[in-house]
């Protein structure tokens, strides 16, 4: 087909040139005000999450909407107060999924007038005793029920009081976009369940795909070792410090413990030569030098397994090392932790898809927001399904140095003719963490 013009000579677009860039720069400022502003606790708790992944190795990330708040909430949940069957194929697939969920009183009350739990006496919790305010322990289980009677069992959440068992509410755990069709008969063939669960994985274990290892887990035997040789190392130089031996009968001596002062002498009704032979001290050699050697080879054995050398904590690699020999080295250390946070990239991908679909569904037509000075807004049609736009990261980036070293290396073609100078500029810029980039490039000149 011909291009269309307007009257200018211009080309008519049904989609503008950058209406996708501007539209996908338009979501990345609502999420990360979203994350960092709306949500007050988010980057709190990750930061909670990420130390306690790397020592328990598993933990787990709720994000759903909120009607009482009206806003999306992403909260972590402790991997001892969410069950799945350890046996479980994968995390996506586990049959059932329960949470323990702590409630007040009228925390309780509210979701009984928002119409969330049946209005019912769910009663206290066994251990509560006479504390009125004590929270009230709820279950609530993502699994499959055959409601219906089909035959074939739909995603549902069952939420109950666990110690009084009072159902408090049934809700369905799927939409329509999850609900698919045959060709033929138009008959329900598969059903998804909606996904309220992120799992944020440390190092995959080997027996189980549910819950993961952590350094607590690997460095645990190292660390019971040390204890013990820094014990024995201890009790040693206390035995050879505090001193100790027999004393003989021929001692005209008072019983018990004698103590002295410094710079003091004591009388003793014996001569010399029958103290000397009547006193046999006990020989405490002190710490023996192998436990030293132990201790030093336990905590190298540590840092190899934590994968911590003293150039990435750091340290100087030498006063001799060429530049490109040091960033070699901790491109090479870096090799472990790179998988872990391409684990972790993708744990937060699984995440912030899900506040996509949220914004996509509970978003009001148009909102606006601030940051800093700056006012902007968004709308439900910018997440719109197909759109072409979705958050994404660069897994292989952990490091600003690996960021800026790629800059550096897209701006030697900043003036070859089969690339784009102006882009490459952006994100050379974007490397280098330059807000408001667009203020910054103008145009090209005309050639």
């Amino acid at each position: 087909g011909q291009v269309l013009r307007g009257p200018d000579g211009a080309p008519l677009w049904l989609v503008p040139p950058g209406a996708k860039r501007t539209r996908a720069d338009a979501i990345g400022r609502h999420m990360s005000w979203q994350l960092l502003d709306e949500m007050p606790d988010w980057e709190e708790q990750t930061d909670t999450l990420l130390l306690q992944l790397s020592i328990v190795g598993t933990m787990f990330r709720k994000t759903y909407f909120d009607p009482a708040l009206q806003r999306n909430v992403s909260e972590t949940v402790d991997p001892l107060r969410l069950c799945i069957d350890y046996r479980a194929k994968s995390f996506v697939t586990a049959p059932r999924i329960t949470e323990e969920i702590d409630l007040y009183p009228w925390e309780v009350e509210e979701r009984i007038r928002a119409g969330l739990f049946l209005d019912a006496e769910y009663g206290a919790n066994h251990d509560a005793g006479e504390d009125g305010d004590a929270p009230v322990t709820f279950l609530e289980q993502h699994r499959r029920l055959d409601l219906d009677g089909d035959g074939y069992a739909e995603p549902y959440i069952v939420t109950i009081a666990r110690d009084s068992g009072r159902l408090a509410r049934i809700v369905a755990g799927f939409d329509r976009e999850g609900v698919m069709f045959g060709r033929d008969d138009h008959r329900v063939r598969r059903i998804d369940a909606i996904g309220y669960y992120t799992k944020y994985s440390f190092i995959p274990s080997p027996d189980s795909a549910i819950y993961d290892i952590g350094f607590g887990a690997l460095l645990h035997p190292l660390n019971a070792a040390v204890n013990t040789s820094l014990n024995q190392m201890f009790d040693a130089a206390h035995l050879a410090n505090a001193g100790g031996g027999f004393v003989g009968s021929g001692m005209s001596l008072n019983g018990g413990a004698v103590r002295f002062q410094v710079g003091e002498y004591k009388v003793v009704n014996a001569p010399g030569a029958a103290l000397r032979e009547n006193l046999v001290p006990l020989q405490f050699p002190g710490p023996n030098p192998v436990l030293f050697q132990l201790l030093g080879f336990l905590v190298d054995a540590g840092r190899e397994i934590a994968s911590v050398k003293d150039v990435l904590s750091g340290a100087m690699p030498g006063s001799n090392v060429p530049g490109i020999l040091g960033l070699a080295v901790i491109q090479q250390g870096l090799k472990v932790f790179s998988a872990i946070f391409k684990r972790i990239h993708r744990a937060l991908g699984q995440e912030f898809r899900k506040l996509h679909r949220l914004n996509r569904i509970y978003l009001p037509d148009e909102v606006g927001f601030r940051i800093g000075a700056s006012y902007f807004r968004v709308g439900r049609a910018d997440y719109a399904q197909g759109g072409g736009v979705e958050p994404v990261s660069d897994p292989e980036i952990v490091t600003d140095m690996q960021q800026m070293a790629r800059a550096n290396f897209l701006l030697g073609f900043k003036d070859d003719p089969w690339c784009d100078g102006r882009e490459i500029r952006r994100r050379a810029f974007a490397a280098a963490a330059i807000g408001e980039v667009e203020h910054v490039l103008r145009d090209a000149p005309a050639p």
